[in-house]
């Protein structure tokens, strides 16, 4: 397999998972808060994971140089999480799949002009 099929279908794995999201958390039966913790140690366990096997290790002085920014971007992170969770509850998936890239596209506009 080359490079390029493999690039391919991460892209594909990536936006599958991303499409299908919205079916998921509909058919959960558990508040947007605990499937917003459940997806972050779900996520947290496979990098753990990717980093025993490739045995990668964490620079911890640059952690604790950019703790602060961590911190706040993880608080943010996962608000958004736990809003996108709660939207699909009471709107359709295609309308929050718009809502969320314009909420992309207007923070990579403000970083831009930051």
């Amino acid at each position: 397999m080359s490079k390029q099929h493999i690039y391919k279908f991460k892209i594909f794995s990536a936006m599958f998972i991303f499409g299908t999201i919205g079916a998921f958390v509909r058919s959960i039966p558990l508040p947007s808060d605990i499937i917003a913790l459940a997806r972050g140690a779900i996520g947290t366990l496979f990098l753990v994971i990717m980093m025993l096997v490739t045995r990668k290790r964490i620079n911890f002085e640059n952690v604790k140089k950019n703790f602060v920014i961590l911190f706040i971007s993880g608080v943010f992170l996962g608000a958004n999480w736990i809003l996108l969770f709660e939207a699909y509850r009471f709107t359709t998936c295609n309308r929050n799949a718009l809502l969320l890239s314009w909420a992309i596209f207007c923070n990579f506009v403000i970083a831009l002009c930051v």
